[in-house]
């Protein structure tokens, strides 16, 4: 038997269905097998962000990058964590820079780079950024949930709409979609199909922050219709 290419198969399927800690220990036997298996560093390296522990996921990123320096996806989660832990933008970048120049066609990287230059309020940079992603990929949700944020930020509603659309044909319970597009329809005075947006949101979760305001500001509207 193959100990090794096991303990990472078994971390691999706890880590799928949300069993990080128990993943986390297949991951560590593995690596008292060897030490250096990318693979194993990499599970671990993801399930340690999971739960919450980014310094620790670094560490085990940056592992990965001093035996294989042009390993894509410890790149690309390398510059997740400093992204969206440490907020070091420039340093993400240069992660998923280094992904793009080895492979253009990594549609991950490209998405990763648009969600920077988004905290960066760069938003055409952003939006060109996924443009490219959905061009590689056109069932990748992510780029185009976050294509419609982009356009929202540049002040172009109605275009928004459109990719919290194309998120919600391709994931019809996206709640971030629903919620937004709801939005945004309540500010084009769309109030009835806000509304049934509103709704549909609140029955797939209760906990949607400003769900009553924006039911009663709507209902109000609709009655002075």
């Amino acid at each position: 038997m193959n100990y090794l290419s096991e303990y990472i198969k078994k971390g691999d399927t706890l880590r799928k269905i949300k069993k990080y800690k128990e993943a986390i220990e297949f991951y560590d036997m593995a690596l008292k097998i060897n030490m250096e298996s990318t693979d194993a560093l990499c599970g671990k390296g993801m399930a340690l962000k999971e739960i919450d522990e980014p310094e620790k996921s670094l560490e085990y990123f940056d592992k990965i990058l001093k035996i294989d320096s042009e390993d894509s996806i410890a790149l690309n989660n390398k510059g997740n964590i400093l992204s969206e832990y440490f907020g070091e933008y420039e340093e993400a970048i240069e992660c998923y820079e280094k992904v793009i120049s080895l492979n253009p066609k990594d549609g991950c990287a490209w998405s990763n780079l648009g969600n920077v230059y988004g905290e960066l309020e760069k938003y055409d940079e952003a939006v060109k950024c996924f443009d490219r992603a959905i061009q590689l990929n056109p069932d990748f949700v992510t780029p185009m949930y976050n294509k419609g944020i982009a356009l929202d930020d540049l002040g172009w509603k109605k275009h928004a709409l459109e990719y919290y659309n194309k998120t919600l044909e391709a994931d019809p319970n996206n709640v971030d979609a629903l919620f937004r597009k709801a939005v945004d329809l309540y500010i084009m005075g769309k109030y009835g199909d806000a509304l049934d947006c509103f709704e549909k949101a609140h029955s797939i979760n209760q906990d949607i922050t400003n769900y009553k305001y924006y039911k009663n500001a709507c209902l109000l509207h609709l009655k002075r219709k």
